[in-house]
């Protein structure tokens, strides 16, 4: 047994030392591969150091070289005007090969270029900011209106100006934002504007660009169905109505109350205005009547909520936009259903300056909403008042016999009302109103 033990603690003593041993090769190993590593970084920043000498010497050189060549230039003597040759010579071939049609001198490319790697005279070419004020100039503007669906967080903003950065704007209606205030904040790129009264519900606002601020006058919101924005721009006062209507579900008073509020904006907005939003209503095709406010380019079939909205439209004389352009049907729709089966034009933009509308389309853009950006481009440039021109156009709205046989019995049947006896010889043609032989 003592045996055992004796030799047990022989090669526990032996396994002791192989440990102290690696142990030291170990820290020996570790110390060498930090030289190594740190030999290297001194290396590397050496001949950094040494490339960031050479460039700004190089630097200097070009910089010494442009500063003299300036002076010469600026010192430079124009050169004198050459004399006139009196004496009389015919031209040679050359001359008459080379030389520029219609006499005149050929044209010279007023830009320096550079032989260098830096072009000291580059073109000039226009920042973001810089094309902003040039289509102000020319007094184009881009209005949206975009139910967002919510924009309760700040996270939801950040990803709303990701998602419309490559979309020209300058002013964005909203619909169901879902924050509730009545406030306007500030961002780095553009300005909030909102009013919401109910948690997670409704709301609406709008978003401006920062280079629009100067003509903004006010901001009011009325609920949180409806809000205005007052705006002056090149000595034109308009105002911009934004809202969000109940949907079908909703009962006839709701509804009442939100056009109780829309009549109430239009009294307190100047005398031109827009007014665009979600509606929640379909207007389809025009009728007969309804070519005062509305054009010949529809969308789908109309229902109760459209009919109304078309009876309000004609009341106060406002031209519904989305009838004046044609369109695709894929460019039409507003709204999308969770199942992607029904895509319906319920988002509308309707005004009462309708010739200043130059287009209007819908958007697509990658953003969490079953709605799509409708987006409409005025022209405030002052217009041009020209002399009525009168034209007596021959065309019928009478396409056939029997449209026109109708057309007289009711002809007929007014005048005997009137106590007013028909003329015998009436006749009415196609191509002419009416004729009398």
């Amino acid at each position: 047994m003592e045996e055992v033990l004796i030799a047990l603690r022989k090669i526990q003593k032996d396994l002791d030392e192989q440990k102290k041993e690696i142990t030291k090769n170990g820290e020996k190993v570790t110390e060498q591969v930090t030289e190594n590593i740190i030999k290297i970084l001194d290396d590397k920043f050496k001949s950094w150091e040494e490339n960031q000498a050479d460039l700004k010497r190089k630097w200097k050189t070009k910089n010494k070289d442009y500063n003299y060549s300036k002076n010469k230039l600026d010192i430079e003597k124009p050169p004198e005007k050459r004399k006139r040759n009196t004496s009389i010579s015919p031209p040679s071939s050359s001359s008459l090969h080379n030389m520029p049609r219609n006499n005149q001198p050929p044209k010279k490319n007023n830009r320096l270029v550079t032989e260098e790697e830096y072009d000291y005279n580059p073109p000039k070419i226009l920042s973001s900011d810089q094309l902003k004020i040039f289509e102000r100039k020319n007094n184009q503007l881009y209005i949206l209106t975009y139910n967002v669906r919510t924009l309760s967080s700040y996270d939801k903003i950040l990803e709303m100006e990701n998602a419309l950065a490559h979309i020209k704007y300058d002013i964005i209606g909203l619909s169901e934002v879902r924050r509730v205030g009545n406030a306007i904040e500030e961002y780095p790129k553009f300005i909030l504007c909102y009013t919401g009264k109910t948690q997670g519900k409704f709301g609406v606002g709008f978003i401006i660009q920062k280079h629009l601020k100067q003509y903004m006058e006010s901001y009011v919101g009325m609920s949180e169905r409806v809000a205005m924005l007052n705006l002056k721009i090149s000595e034109k006062k308009f105002t911009i109505i934004q809202v969000y209507a109940p949907t079908e579900a909703a009962d006839e008073e709701e509804i009442n109350t939100f056009y109780e509020t829309v009549y109430e904006a239009i009294d307190k907005a100047y005398k031109d205005f827009i007014l665009m939003g979600d509606f929640n209503a379909k207007i389809g095709m025009p009728q007969k009547d309804e070519l005062l406010v509305m054009k010949q380019y529809g969308y789908g079939t109309r229902n109760e909520r459209g009919q109304r909205l078309v009876d309000f439209a004609i009341q106060n004389k406002l031209a519904i936009i989305n009838t004046f352009y044609k369109k695709k049907a894929k460019r039409r729709w507003t709204w999308r259903s969770p199942n992607g089966k029904h895509k319906n034009e319920i988002d509308f933009i309707l005004s009462n300056f309708p010739d200043l509308f130059q287009d209007i389309e819908t958007l697509s853009v990658n953003f969490a909403s079953d709605h799509r950006p409708l987006r409409a481009k005025i022209s405030l440039a002052k217009q041009i008042k020209r002399r009525t021109r009168f034209v007596n156009k021959k065309n019928s709205a009478l396409k056939n016999e029997v449209e026109i046989e109708i057309y007289k019995e009711n002809l007929k049947t007014q005048l005997s009302q009137l106590n007013i006896e028909p003329v015998e010889n009436f006749q009415l043609d196609k191509d002419s109103s009416c004729t009398h032989r």
